[in-house]
């Protein structure tokens, strides 16, 4: 018992270690965005991420880093390659997290920014298609259906439709 127990001490030191240096960054990014340094803050977020992939924090950086981009916080990146990182940053959410409550939001948002700001709608109706099958009773569903239906149309295009068929 005792020699199982010294060949587990070394793990559970490593684990304690890892998680303490995961809050360390989640902490430095958090402190960097109340400076307004996002920069440094997306760059904590990054090494955190590749440090700890699997980390509850993960997560949460990634999200963060995400919305970051999806809102062109970020300096020196052109806007679409801006909307770019931030759909990938939300895909990564879902695929590396799918049970957590963020993963369906995620999935959306990913879509959402592929269809409507990048306009690419090939890109985005995998996505969405991808988000009805996975999430076929989340509260999005609907939108994302509506999404698909109207992809591509302008509003004045999807009004002259809806006016049209008296909806």
């Amino acid at each position: 018992m005792k020699k199982i127990f010294l060949l587990l001490l070394p793990a559970l030191f490593i684990i304690g270690c890892a998680s303490d240096s995961a809050e360390k960054y989640k902490a430095a990014a958090e402190e960097s965005l109340v400076k307004n340094d996002i920069p440094q803050a997306v760059k904590v977020y990054e090494n955190l991420i590749n440090e700890f992939p699997d980390h509850e924090y993960t997560r949460e950086a990634l999200y963060k880093v995400a919305e970051l981009y999806q809102n062109k916080l970020v300096p020196g990146v052109d806007p679409m390659q801006s909307f770019e990182k931030a759909s990938d940053y939300f895909k990564l959410v879902e695929e590396r997290f799918p049970s957590s409550e963020k993963a369906p939001v995620a999935l959306f948002m990913a879509a959402y920014i592929k269809a409507n700001e990048l306009k690419n709608y090939r890109q985005a109706t995998e996505l969405y298609n991808l988000f009805l099958k996975k999430y076929p009773k989340h509260e999005l569903a609907p939108s994302a259906s509506q999404e698909l239906e109207i992809m591509g149309r302008s509003p004045d295009e999807v009004l002259k439709e809806k006016t049209a068929s008296g909806v």
